[in-house]
């Protein structure tokens, strides 16, 4: 009997070393793969390779082929990723709105480009824009900052104000669009104030003037960057409105006279279905009205951005940096 209960307990032992032991090399095999990935960059793909290279803050805008990429990781790969021209991203709320910022300065920027979106998008929608925008334009010093609407939709979609999609549409389809924004829509004050105040939280914060943000957006977001604009009591550096139209004409006029200087990049699609041409083009007139430089793009497409567009954005943030 003692003998049977030795044999047991030994076998167990024996079992209880044998599954160490593959636990153990199964560890020591995740080691060594974690390592060959981290000393292998031609493991990576295209995409992570521009990722981490992005979060470094190296520029790798030369870079065409990949072994480029692997050349500049390779090269890079003692930065630490923080610090002036590292990048970095957080998600936090100021003055009340929910933001993403991208901060490529070290958290002492000279330049602010607020970025809002469009009806049934929300803040990370336009996100993806800030990397080739810092790439092309080498953007060291820059803080983004991309809020959130403040009307929740249902899931993860926002909006800035409710808007009648079916009125919208019946009003294009007669022709009778001027109609529509003729009057301020109900809740554009209540956007307007929370952006207003965001912009003087940041201006403190940094000790900033209006001169060095830049306010720019995507259809109804770009609306409510010219609404923004127009009711600061001094001018902001630029205005980058893609897929906006005239809104509110009597009261844009009236405060459009406060503000001279403003360069503006307004693009616009000859095809949109959702808000036509001709109102950007009345967007367009306004600006012109008080010698404004205005950098106006039409392109054969519907409501988007188009690359063309981006790249003079860069260029324009590139000017504003340096």
């Amino acid at each position: 009997g003692d003998t049977s209960d030795l044999v047991a307990v030994l076998l167990k032992a024996v079992c209880m070393i044998q599954k160490v032991s593959l636990l153990i090399t199964v560890l020591g095999w995740l080691v060594v793969a974690a390592f060959a990935m981290e000393q292998d960059p031609t493991a990576l793909s295209v995409k992570e390779l521009k990722r981490i290279l992005f979060e470094r803050g190296v520029d790798f805008s030369d870079c065409v082929e990949k072994s480029e990429l692997v050349r500049r990781f390779v090269e890079t790969k003692d930065t630490p990723g923080s610090g002036k021209g590292a990048v970095q991203q957080s998600y936090v709320t100021i003055a009340g709105l929910e933001c993403v910022t991208i901060d490529t300065s070290g958290n002492a920027p000279q330049l602010i480009i607020i970025v809002s979106h469009g009806y049934g998008a929300n803040n990370e929608d336009l996100l993806p824009m800030a990397e080739p925008l810092i790439q092309a334009a080498s953007l060291k010093n820059v803080l983004f900052v991309f809020p959130n609407g403040i009307l929740n939709m249902g899931g993860i979609s926002r909006a800035w104000w409710p808007v009648d999609m079916m009125r919208l549409q019946m009003a294009a389809m007669s022709g009778r669009l001027d109609s529509i924004f003729a009057q301020p829509p109900e809740g554009l004050k209540e956007a307007r104030n929370l952006v207003l105040d965001l912009i003087g939280h940041l201006k403190q914060q940094y000790n900033l003037p209006n001169s060095r943000f830049v306010l720019a957006g995507f259809s109804q977001g770009s609306m409510l960057s010219v609404d923004v604009a127009l009711h600061l009591e001094e001018s902001v550096a630029a205005l980058c409105v893609f897929s906006g139209v005239l809104l509110c004409p009597n009261e844009w006029k009236a405060l459009i006279a406060n503000h001279k200087g403003i360069n503006v990049i307004q693009s616009h699609g000859t095809q949109d279905p959702l808000l036509p041409f001709g109102l950007a083009t009345q967007l367009k007139s306004l600006f012109e009205l008080n010698g404004n430089k205005i950098d106006f793009v039409s392109f054969a497409g519907g409501h988007t951005i188009p690359p063309q567009v981006v790249t003079k954005w860069a260029s324009l943030l590139k000017d504003m940096s340096q």
